[in-house]
């Protein structure tokens, strides 16, 4: 079994590499960008450590890069297509090769639970995905677009790309905690990661006195520049920006000091880590560098024996009260919202989660939907705080707590692997590396980085989440003797789980259509237009679909024919036929549509319009046989609003 799961790894990974580089060969990109992916894909087959010191030190970089030379891509599509041709190349060096009782250990399942768990849940979703980018064929369609122009798409596919980037996160993960063999290397790999960080950190800190330059002279105000500017040039979430800097200004501490050369380099690179951090405007990021960089440097300072395991502690503690006291006393008032209303907002939101997962507690509401889902399962109380914060309606938002927002999208199944692979980590991280300064600098990172996963959703901006992952391999890679032996019921309880999930996608996809917001949905119709008497209307074809909120049961449609004669029009809901008009030319008629209430809670129902034309016009296609004007409901009240689809 286990020959013939990494037989399949080793075809997929051929096929990814391949399909990558054809899919931005298609994209036009330039062909020095092509000749460097596929330097990469090389170096990647032939010597996948070297491929990761390089996406270590450079990754951070790649998008300023990307925005530099004009590359036809998205800064993270850039990014991801390295990290793919580095796990394609990683799988492929590695060969499938089958060892008798070669079983996988108990961190190998965790990681392929989870991965498996997101990507059966971004394929559940499939259908959906294929209604809101206009097609009928989903399966078809949606694997068209994915497989031949996945790197032109940034919308309709928000399942899809968040499944991915979870596991290609993991797949960093593995392919650091098994390929990565001493301290030396580790020791490199970290260097190379505070490096890159370092750099990203320095055109944050340039753009700051650019920025403060412009304003007046530079000294007078650099210090309001300070205490007021949130700044960040890579990232768009400036809360993952921080969570980010946070993580790599503690490393670069543990790592900082007199004692060597190389100690020197690590104490420079925190003063721009610390600015950068800063700049973020991130409570949790400062907090989190400031109490985590104390406990690592009382840990330097006191190691724990036994004899001085009180008076250490008690060090610890007023050491990380200090931090926070301090804290407290410098960061401005003036530059977030409140503080009482930045916990109301997270203790309302982590609410929302719950409520989320009482309704399907296994398999969660789906990857990437708690943004969707948002307006259903939010309180009034919390929607109208927000309406009073940003004087905009805020109509969707996400968990701003990474762990509640995963265990809402992906349920019990998902969110067991995921504290697995952790307490995994932490496990292996404490018997770990040999290296005490190696060991305590990875953990204190890591430490800082899910502590600020408490008060945002890093993990949901590639740019950050990816050497993340990169460090808990690292950390993880120390105590492969504690990671867990081969367990043949593990890997049974594993398989069991995901063929149990394979079993019921059926019912997973019937639910996220059921509850699915399918507002402004519609495919064979054109934007919206004005006739003469300001009449609002849009051009439809031979066969053209939209989506209507259930409401009243009757619904007011006009709709003019174009061209010399009436045409006879068929109504559709929900695919079966409803009714059949004849609908003249020059002049509006409003049919009514009745719905006959549907068994389940659908929220949405589809209304499709069939234009039967004579046979010598069929055969010439058209996309102007119909004007569909604005539906609007019989009988519904007013506050209740009409769909504007």
């Amino acid at each position: 079994m286990t020959h013939v799961l990494r037989t399949a790894a080793w075809i997929t990974a051929t096929a990814c590499a391949v399909w990558i580089l054809s899919g931005l060969v298609r994209l036009d990109a330039p062909m020095w960008f092509l000749a460097t992916l596929s330097a990469y894909a090389g170096i990647a087959m032939w010597r996948p450590f070297d491929a990761l010191l390089l996406l270590a030190g450079l990754g951070p970089l790649i998008g300023v890069t990307t925005a530099l030379t004009g590359l036809p891509l998205r800064s993270t599509h850039t990014l991801e297509a390295f990290v793919l041709l580095l796990l394609a190349g990683a799988i492929v060096r590695a060969r499938p090769k089958a060892r008798a009782g070669d079983l996988p250990r108990p961190f190998t399942c965790a990681l392929l639970l989870l991965g498996g768990v997101a990507a059966l849940s971004a394929y559940a979703q499939f259908p959906l995905m294929a209604l809101r980018l206009g097609h009928r064929d989903s399966l078809i369609e949606v694997w068209r677009i994915l497989t031949w122009s996945y790197f032109e798409h940034s919308l309709g596919f928000g399942a899809f790309a968040q499944a991915m980037l979870l596991i290609e996160g993991l797949g960093l993960c593995g392919v650091v905690a098994y390929s990565v063999r001493t301290a030396s290397d580790a020791s490199r790999l970290a260097g190379l990661l505070v490096a890159g960080a370092a750099g990203a950190a320095a055109i944050n800190v340039y753009r700051l006195v650019e920025v403060t330059l412009r304003n007046g002279p530079f000294f007078e105000r650099l210090w309001p520049s300070l205490l007021t500017l949130r700044i960040n040039t890579q990232f768009g979430d400036l809360n993952a920006a921080g969570s980010y800097f946070a993580m790599m200004t503690v490393i670069a501490v543990g790592f900082a000091g007199f004692s060597s050369k190389r100690a020197l380099i690590f104490g420079c690179a925190v003063l721009p880590l610390v600015g950068a951090t800063w700049l973020s405007g991130s409570r949790a990021a400062v907090l989190a560098t400031a109490v985590c960089s104390a406990w690592l440097l009382v840990s330097r300072l006191a190691p724990l024996a036994p004899r001085q395991i009180s008076r250490t502690v008690v060090l610890r503690a007023t050491v990380v009260l200090v931090a926070i006291a301090g804290m407290i006393a410098v960061y401005p008032a003036v530059r977030n919202v409140p503080v009482g209303y930045s916990v109301f907002a997270r203790v309302e939101l982590a609410k929302t989660g719950m409520r989320m997962l009482r309704e399907t507690p296994l398999t969660g509401v789906g990857i990437a939907r708690f943004y969707e889902l948002f307006p259903t399962y939010s309180s009034a109380h919390l929607r109208r705080k927000f309406l009073e914060a940003a004087l905009v309606p805020v109509t969707r938002e996400n968990a701003h707590n990474n762990f509640v927002q995963i265990l809402a999208e992906l349920g019990i199944v998902g969110f067991v692997p995921l504290v697995g692979v952790l307490a995994m980590a932490r496990k292996s991280g404490q018997g770990g590396w040999t290296d005490p300064t190696l060991r305590r600098s990875l953990l204190a990172g890591a430490a800082a980085f899910l502590a600020t996963c408490l008060a945002g959703h890093p993990l949901l901006s590639p740019e950050v989440a990816y050497p993340f992952w990169l460090l808990l391999g690292l950390v993880v890679g120390g105590g492969r003797a504690v990671i867990g032996s081969p367990s043949p019921w593990v890997a049974g309880i594993v398989a069991a789980v995901l063929v149990t999930l394979v079993a019921t996608l059926p019912i997973q996809t019937r639910g996220f259509l059921r509850n699915a917001d399918l507002d402004g949905v519609s495919t064979g119709l054109s934007q919206w237009q004005r006739d003469e008497g300001g009449m609002r209307y849009r051009w439809a074809g031979r066969e053209s679909s939209f989506f209507v909120e259930t409401g009243a049961p009757v619904l007011l449609l006009p709709l003019q024919a174009v061209g010399d004669t009436a045409r006879v029009v068929q109504l559709r809901i929900d695919g079966r036929v409803a009714n059949e008009w004849l609908i003249p030319t020059g002049a509006w008629k409003t049919v009514r549509v009745v719905l006959v209430p549907r068994s389940g809670e659908w929220r949405f129902r589809e209304i499709q319009l069939v234009v039967n034309t004579p046979a010598a016009v069929a055969a010439t296609p058209s996309d102007r046989v119909l004007m569909v004007g604005r539906p609007e409901w019989l009988g519904r009240p007013t506050s209740g609003g009409a769909t504007t689809h």
